[in-house]
């Protein structure tokens, strides 16, 4: 009989893909990324093209593409494990949100081109996978998904894009994006391709709070006409965008523990030199239970993280709902570990969380960050809320969820 334990996914053995993180790209992070990760924060710098290439070279895109358009084939449990390792060894906390990020959204090409458009595979999905094709997604706007001021409508035979998309992941080095526009005089959503160097596209650069490496910036679109074969999605575009919405959940979820880990060690390399009414610091049994909140909030976030990606392996997430739930959690639940974390490490640092030096103060802006983003806290918790009154009002079976909108279709 199962044990519990290994129906939890407690089985994988997760050392196994340490080791491989470690193996393959371990000394890329130590002599390529590292050196410069503080130097990135300080000038809001992304990633150069010719680094994120040589990243697809060793593998570090397209983990889990299929192998027949140059992927490695991988699962994505697997995946979700090796960005936790890949978040421990990377000191630049944007590199792992970028690289979960178009690991995303190649997938999402890729699987629409298998729906009936295969072209979105040879010219946008297999380039992507060899890091010569950088994939955007673009849904984010002021309002809500049923009001996009972003638009789109016929025109003279072509399709007429209007509009501006509040936040760009990579943006500097996106050759093309996703994006979700409204259709003209209905309620639906439309998914278009929309390349960097059509006429009418700008990029308008945003300076964050944290995560800076990320060059995050605006999009606008001015009359910008697209053809159809640069339709992805002719109608319910918001189905489509779920598929990315809860894969990004699991994998922001995946590398913010490896970066909560690392922020437990460099608190205590940190501690080490220092004492107090000649007793070292390490030896107070207030920092000693601080170091243990700090472990029972990354252990707790790890352990329904782990739940997660072993159930969407099995296939068992609900990728076609508005939001599977335990996805939601998982987000949820990693981001308020990380928030504790943060403020911990802050109390416990004293002024060198203060002065960048230190570099304390990049772990505290980027677990800060994440709280508004991947599916904001707040509206993580409208969404459960929303779904537990639904079901008690009709006294439903919270574990048989109902669709919210059309499923997907094959087309």
């Amino acid at each position: 009989m199962e044990s519990n334990e290994t129906a939890l996914g407690a089985a994988f053995d997760h050392d196994a893909i340490a080791r491989e993180v470690e193996s393959r790209f371990g000394e890329f992070f130590r002599s390529r990324v590292n050196p410069t990760a503080a130097q990135r924060d300080r000038d809001y710098a992304t990633f150069a093209p010719e680094l994120l290439a040589e990243m697809a070279a060793l593998g570090l895109v397209g983990f889990t593409a299929p192998r027949e358009i140059g992927g490695g084939g991988r699962t994505w449990e697997e995946w979700g494990h090796a960005l936790e390792e890949i978040g421990y060894r990377c000191e630049d906390t944007g590199l792992p949100m970028l690289l979960s990020y178009r690991e995303t959204a190649t997938n999402l090409m890729y699987t629409s081109g298998m729906r009936g458009r295969p072209h979105l595979i040879e010219r946008y999905a297999e380039p992507a996978v060899r890091g010569r094709h950088f994939i955007g997604w673009l849904y984010t706007e002021e309002t809500d998904a049923f009001d996009f001021t972003t638009r789109v409508a016929r025109r003279d035979g072509a399709w007429v894009l209007d509009g501006m998309k509040k936040a760009s992941t990579g943006a500097p080095t996106c050759t093309c994006w996703i994006v979700y526009a409204r259709i003209e005089d209905s309620d639906d959503t439309m998914v278009v391709l929309v390349e960097a160097a059509d006429p009418g596209v700008t990029t308008l650069p945003q300076r964050s709070l944290g995560m800076r490496s990320l060059g995050v910036s605006s999009v606008r679109f001015d009359n910008v006409v697209l053809g159809d074969d640069r339709i992805i999605q002719a109608t319910d575009g918001l189905s489509h965008s779920q598929l990315f919405v809860n894969e990004r959940r699991v994998t922001g979820s995946s590398w913010l523990l490896g970066r909560m880990r690392a922020l437990i060690q460099h608190i205590i390399d940190d501690t080490l030199p220092k004492s107090r009414f000649g007793r070292r610091l390490v030896e107070f049994d207030t920092f000693i239970a601080a170091i243990g909140r700090m472990q029972a909030a990354l252990e707790s976030a790890r352990a329904l993280l782990y739940r997660v990606l072993h159930r969407v392996e099995q296939g068992k997430h609900r990728s076609s709902y508005l939001h599977d739930p335990l996805v939601a959690v998982s987000k949820y639940v990693a981001t308020e570990a990380a928030v504790l974390c943060a403020d911990t490490a802050q109390r416990l640092a004293g002024d060198h969380g203060f002065f960048e030096r230190f570099e304390i103060d990049r772990y505290l802006r980027d677990f800060y960050s994440i709280v508004p983003i991947i599916g904001g806290q707040y509206a993580i918790e409208t969404e459960l809320g929303r779904r537990v009154l639904f079901f008690h009002k009709g006294r439903g079976d919270a574990s048989e969820p109902r669709p919210l909108h059309r499923p997907e279709s094959d087309a």
